[in-house]
């Protein structure tokens, strides 16, 4: 820096000195501000002053972000995402999100199933999040034979395993059979389905322990056979003589 002094009596009288300055950092740069630097010109000559000038040329710092983290709520309805940045721990950018929910494996009676939540944030710096839960199995409940054809009627049921919900099954006979369901509510004859082979179909909704009862068309005794008692029952029960208790 070159200081100048001229004489007020004589412009010719001139006094110079030229003097290197020095710099300090007096504000530093943040993320979003520039920093200051001041220089400083100190001369010999004590009739020139000190100077010192200050200017904006530090560059911002910009924001150097960390990794983002991902906090699920308890009930997993949202996710919040928080980064922060490595500069200054007091910069911090947060988003909460609300999940959706969809099942993606339907639970059976055998194995669970598996429901998922996501969440989608609308900044591009927060990844969607995905959490898997699983969906608790099936209760199944197990279908017993009441079968009086005495084993001339087959039941496409397997009495080991469980069900649950609408469970279609056959039945096969040389003759014709009656087919129903005895539950809590009370027993309830099933209608059939016969296809083009002449296969019996039979459907029952399971939401808990039943019982298919298999039965000969007209065996009012439920003794395996029809025969002239069995007519003979049916017309005491239309009289009101006798009963006929399933």
């Amino acid at each position: 820096m070159t200081a100048t002094r001229s004489c007020n009596n004589d412009a010719s009288h001139v006094e110079t000195e030229t003097v290197n300055t020095t710099s300090e950092v007096t504000k530093a740069a943040t993320c979003e501000e520039k920093g200051q630097t001041t220089y400083t010109a100190t001369f010999t000559n004590a009739g020139f002053e000190k100077q010192t000038k200050t200017v904006d040329n530090i560059d911002a710092l910009g924001h150097d972000w960390d990794e983002p983290t991902y906090t699920w709520a308890d009930d997993n309805s949202t996710v919040t995402a928080t980064r922060v940045c490595k500069h200054d721990a007091s910069h911090v950018e947060t988003e909460t999100a609300n999940t959706t929910y969809e099942v993606v494996k339907e639970p059976t009676i055998a194995e669970e199933g598996t429901g998922r939540y996501t969440a989608v944030f609308r900044a591009s710096c927060f990844a969607t999040q995905t959490k898997d839960v699983a969906i608790e199995k099936l209760h199944g409940f197990p279908i017993s034979i009441e079968d009086h054809t005495k084993g001339n009627a087959v039941c496409g049921i397997d009495t080991t395993a469980l069900y649950y919900g609408e469970v279609n099954f056959t039945v096969s006979a040389d003759t014709a059979v009656l087919v129903a369901v005895r539950s809590d509510a009370g027993i309830e004859v099933l209608p059939c389905t016969t296809d083009a082979q002449g296969n019996h179909s039979f459907k029952v909704d399971v939401q808990e322990e039943v019982t298919i009862v298999l039965v000969f068309k007209g065996d009012v005794n439920l003794d395996g056979k029809v025969a002239l008692k069995d007519n003979l029952m049916i017309k005491k029960h239309i009289a009101g003589v006798e009963y006929i208790p399933w």
